[in-house]
């Protein structure tokens, strides 16, 4: 490709902020840019004031004509701004989407992973898009081709003008110089405060000075006299040094509280003020900085600890929810994201689904928690092992400024000083006995601590669901799609109008039931005579996929043979507990490369779970015997991990994942329906607690009541393709959704009351948000279905849309009778029962095998199934004998629709 004047990249215009130089990169409003319409867009055409064009579809793009040089940047800059400036937008109140600019050099080609969202900048009407990167992700040394992909074509979005692409080459005002503290020495009589296992001692002649222990082990250490930054009369940087001031301390009850004051060059006098609070397992620490006329700092470090500084920096398992999920194994490393992205030392304030960092040993673990500040915001930086000091442990603080135009994500360096007269930051520190996060979470994280769902109505979820499958372009006559978009075509489904019949039951809205009996019993109809999908499985369209279509309109006693011959084969192959990855060849992804193993608990358990759901349906004691014994060397390989691996064909299998999170706990629900044992119910809890650390309890930043955050979940922690999209901090419902009914399976069997409400709040706060993210009326022919994926800051669905039967599977749990349930079918013995509906085992009279209630919620005739059973001489419904047909230690009973509960009999 040809390289373009060099005119049309070097006219320099002011520079937008301090330590920052400006160019014009193309300047649209001259002719012979050369840039070039080349997809979904009409009637490109040269104007005055720009270049302007029609946008006719969702894929949009225009390209430049040849090779652009960027200029180059001064020799200190670290970061690269790029500012799209259009015509301004003509809506008032939003924006229609953000452009993204792609990049390459000669010979490539444009992908993803050198791609950048041009989001708005300035007030209303926009007419500045611009993204900050790292000088060395965009790569300003070669010419490149660029494209800039306006948004798609909406009702608030028709086309666009280009006037001016600039670059601003960024550079740090101040870099911190951090070096080792030395070991940390006590005066001989520290003040002490102890509570509830734990104890502090804090020097009674320095600020900083104090360490936070329990159980014999010094957990935390302060920085003692720690330097703040601030900007010097002269424009360069200050430090304050606290030790040259004066300083008190003193102990009053449950409380420490130490104070410093000093003056910088200028005169003005700075307060430090710390106060230590026990408050039962709970020590509390407010810190705060005020001056007495205002200034503008770098650096004001209001807490910072070194963690466990006898680790060497090791560690067993570490934890901030959301962003980091680690084994003993280095923070922001590249094993799930590659390049600048991996880099998490300090997390912008909205991808932490909790304020928390927490670590654990093979004993105990030590947490800090924060609240977030509603002004002078500060950022949470976290480094396991601390790369920054070198202090031997880890590195746990809290520092001002917060992420902003002052500091990027991750970086340490300050690009501007921010204005400054105050600030406070209130931390909690807690430890306790046990050998991962999981148990911090368990001791953080009761119920009574989780914040409130948000609401699940009844008539607005079925609202919302029957204009999904009725209003939305998801289905197709009787066929029905996963998705909307190129990708995902029509097919004949079984799962479908069985979720639409559900539907049907439980609306209040008669006349949304009447359309959606209809289009299911059409669907039916139109399944193909003898296909698997008339049967009752085959394809499926649900994430969730519970097996009520048998049940409904198919054959159970052939489904319960199919289920048999699929489980007895895996059950062959995971004799191990373990399944193997291997590498795809052909070029395609080694998802495994970063794994570190050939095997991982999310990945294996996809075909575990699987292998178990086809157990809870067969008669066969020898297929059952094989799958726990499975489960149990499945146990004995993963124990207590971090959950990796369950969404292969598009992550690297090292990535913690709230999928596998959600399949290792359907796992040991199936594990324990089938044996009965405790220890299954006991890892079930566990890997339910595992999905915690991916469930936003916080509102998103800013956000205004009524918005989406809370409950929303992080699908992975990680990227596609280790490079983009990155899924942290942007949530993918339904794979929580997954974890979510799980939850609500567990929550069936739990035998703690307590625990049991636990599950069904986490439960029905993510469906609440399902519900909440799905697509509005205003959306066209999107209304009502999932969002892949939810933009939290800016409250944005982003496609493709998917059906509605993941989130449906979850309201059916709080809503009306539930879709679909497996239960034990007596109070002692193996016998299972499978239901449309609920049931409930009841004593068995003298002469019976098993007695059950039954709250079925179909309005046509249905069946159930027993599976683990011995012929019977008759089974009645309400003391009169209905159908049933027995096969190989299973049983399909034949039932009428009932508008009340039925007991049924299994006489023998």
């Amino acid at each position: 490709m040809k390289t373009l004047p060099s005119a049309a990249a070097l006219a320099l215009c002011a520079a937008s902020c301090l330590g920052a130089s400006a160019h014009t990169l193309v300047d649209f409003t001259r002719a012979g840019h050369g840039w070039q319409a080349a997809n979904h867009v009409s009637n490109a055409r040269q104007t005055e004031t720009g270049y302007a064009f029609e946008v006719t579809d969702e894929d949009p793009w225009c390209v430049s004509g040849g090779l652009i040089k960027l200029p180059p940047p001064a020799g200190n800059a670290s970061h690269v701004r790029i500012e799209l400036e259009t015509a301004p937008m003509s809506v008032a109140d939003s924006y229609p989407g953000e452009f993204e600019l792609f990049w390459h050099k000669d010979g490539e080609h444009f992908a993803a992973s050198r791609s950048v969202l041009l989001e708005p900048t300035g007030p209303k009407p926009f007419s500045v898009f611009s993204a900050k990167l790292p000088l060395d992700a965009f790569d300003a040394a070669a010419p490149m081709a660029l494209r800039i992909d306006p948004p798609g074509r909406s009702s608030s979005f028709a086309g666009a003008e280009y006037r001016r692409l600039r670059v601003v080459y960024l550079s740090p005002e101040w870099t911190p110089s951090f070096s080792a503290p030395p070991a940390l020495e006590l005066s001989s009589a520290p003040l002490e405060l102890s509570s509830e296992g734990w104890t502090l001692r804090h020097d009674r002649g320095r600020a900083g000075a104090f360490s936070f222990s329990a159980g014999g082990k010094t957990w935390a250490e302060g920085y003692p006299n720690e330097p703040f930054a601030i900007r010097g009369p002269d424009g360069k940087a200050e430090t304050l040094d606290w030790s040259r001031g004066s300083f008190s301390a003193r102990a009053d009850g449950a409380k420490i509280e130490a104070c410093a004051k000093t003056r910088d060059s200028s005169g003005r006098t700075w307060e430090w003020r710390r106060t230590f609070t026990a408050r039962g397992p709970e020590l509390h620490i407010e810190t705060s900085v005020s001056v007495d006329r205002p200034a503008d700092v770098y650096h004001v470090p209001y807490l910072t600890l070194f963690v466990d500084r006898a680790s060497g920096g090791r560690k067993k398992q570490a934890l901030m929810p959301g962003i980091e999920y680690l084994a003993d194994e280095p923070s922001s490393n590249e094993k799930e994201v590659r390049g600048p992205q991996a880099n998490r030392l300090i997390p912008a304030a909205h991808k932490f689904c909790l304020n928390m960092m927490a670590i654990a040993d093979a004993a105990s673990w030590f947490a800090l928690e924060w609240t977030r500040p509603a002004y002078q915001p500060f950022a949470a930086v976290f480094d396991t092992p601390d790369r920054q000091f070198h202090s031997g442990g880890h590195l746990f603080a809290l520092w001002a400024p917060g992420i902003g135009q002052a500091r990027e994500e991750g970086d340490l360096r300050i690009f501007g000083s921010v204005p400054f007269t105050s600030g406070k930051a209130d931390a909690v520190l807690s430890t306790g006995p046990g050998g991962d996060v999981v148990d911090a979470m368990t001791a953080r994280l009761p119920l009574g601590r989780l914040p409130p769902t948000p609401a699940l109505d009844a008539a607005r979820s079925c609202d919302v669901l029957s204009r999904g499958w009725l209003d939305s372009g998801i289905r197709d006559g009787n066929r029905c799609r996963h998705a909307l978009g190129p990708n995902w075509r029509p097919d004949v489904v079984s799962d479908m109008p069985a979720l639409m019949l559900w539907l049907a039951s439980a609306t209040p809205d008669a006349s949304a039931a009447a359309r959606l009996t209809e289009a299911a019993n059409a669907a039916i109809c139109a399944l193909p005579e003898g296909s698997a999908e008339r049967k009752g499985w085959g394809r499926t369209v649900s994430h969730v996929r519970r097996p009520a279509a048998p049940l409904l309109f198919g054959d159970p006693l052939a489904y319960s043979a199919m289920q048999t011959a699929s489980a007895r084969s895996l059950a062959a192959q995971l004799a191990d507990g373990k399944r193997i990855w291997r590498a795809p060849g052909g070029g395609r992804p080694d998802y495994g490369m970063t794994l570190g193993a050939d095997h991982c608990n999310g990945f294996t358990a996809i075909a575990e779970e699987e292998m178990l759901a086809g157990a809870l349906w067969t008669g066969d004691e020898a297929l059952i015997a094989a799958a726990v014994k499975s489960l149990d060397r499945f146990t004995e390989v993963y124990g207590d991990d971090v959950p990796r691996g369950a969404q292969p064909w598009e992550m690297p299998l090292h990535t913690p994942d709230i999928l596998a999170s959600g399949r290792l706990v359907g796992c040991y629900v199936r594990g324990y329906l089938l044996s009965g044992k405790q220890l299954y119910l006991e890892r079930a809890r566990y890997w339910a607690r595992t999905g915690m650390a991916m469930v936003y309890f916080l509102d998103p930043p800013g956000g205004c009541k009524g918005s989406v955050g809370r409950y929303a979940t992080t699908g992975v922690i990680g990227a596609t393709n280790w490079a983009a999209p990155n899924w942290i901090g942007l949530p993918v419902q339904w794979c929580g959704l997954v974890y979510s009914a799980a939850l609500a399976d567990l929550a069936d069997v739990e035998t703690d009351p307590g625990l049991a409400a636990l599950w069904r709040h986490l439960a029905k706060g993510i469906t609440a948000s399902g519900v909440d993210q799905c697509y509005l009326q205003c959306d066209g022919n999107k209304v009502g279905l999932l969002p892949d994926s939810f933009n939290l800051v800016k409250q944005e669905r982003r496609d493709p849309p998917i059906n509605p039967g993941t989130v449906q599977e979850n309201v059916s749990n709080f809503i009306s009778l539930p879709y679909y349930r497996v239960v034990r079918a007596t109070p002692e013995g193996n016998t299972l029962l499978h239901v449309p509906g609920r049931a409930a085992a009841l004593p068995p009279d003298a002469g019976e095998i098993a007695r059950v209630e039954i709250a079925a919620w179909p309005k046509s005739p249905f069946k159930v199934l027993f599976s683990r059973v011995q012929r019977p001489s008759a089974v009645k419904a309400d003391g009169v004998a209905v159908q049933f047909e027995h096969r190989d230690g299973v049983m399909a009973v034949s039932l009428q629709p009932s508008c009340r509960p039925v007991a049924l009999s299994i006489e023998r």
